[in-house]
This record gives structure tokens, C-alpha cells and sequence, in this order.
């Protein structure tokens, strides 16, 4: 991950919520965005181990955000500014999809 200088892993409530599935691209944010038609959901794993470092990672693959189930967000950018709009824009999508579903 050549692009990856900057994460985030902000703990807002509703992505902290069990994510059963990815969810979809409901809005061009998602694509525009996460560079991806989804925001993907790695499998849950004890929080700070290393099954979740390597889920993440591997569900993460060239986008730019994945939700980590029942921990939040992850966003990764090429600096703290893009990685800040990734996570607020997805953070803003997911509280839309969790309100909707």
C-alpha cells in the first residue's frame, strides 16, 4: 500500500454496531470516496490481535476504508486530510444505512 502515509480509526457509535454485511453503494460518497461499490466488513476478532491486523488488512486490499465488525472504522489515505474526509464521509453513510435498514 504504496498511498498508505495516514490512518484513522475513529470509534463513532454507529460503526461500532454489529455490521452483519457490507454495505452498499447507496450513495456515490461510497464509490467516490472509498474508491470501492461497498464498504466491506472485516470478521470480527479480538481487538488488538493479530487475526485482526491481518482481516483487516486482507479485506481492506486497494480501497480505502473497511469496517472492522463491532470495533468501527478503518480509513487510510495518503495524508491526514484525505484519510479525515474519507472517514467523516463514510461515517456519514454508514449512520444513513444503519438508520434505514
Amino acid at each position: 500500500m504504496d498511498f498508505l502515509n495516514a490512518w484513522l480509526n475513529p470509534h463513532k457509535i454507529v460503526n461500532t454496531q454489529p455490521v452483519p454485511r457490507p454495505f452498499p453503494e447507496f450513495s456515490c460518497t461510497v464509490h467516490a470516496v472509498s474508491g470501492a461499490n461497498q464498504v466491506r466488513v472485516a470478521p470480527y476478532a479480538t481487538f488488538g490481535s493479530d487475526e485482526l491486523a491481518r482481516q483487516t488488512v486482507a479485506g481492506l486490499g486497494k480501497d480505502n476504508c473497511i469496517l472492522m465488525a463491532n470495533h468501527g472504522l478503518l480509513a487510510v489515505g495518503k495524508d491526514i486530510h484525505q484519510t479525515y474526509n474519507i472517514a467523516l464521509y463514510i461515517e456519514e453513510v454508514a449512520e444513513l444505512y444503519y438508520q434505514t435498514r
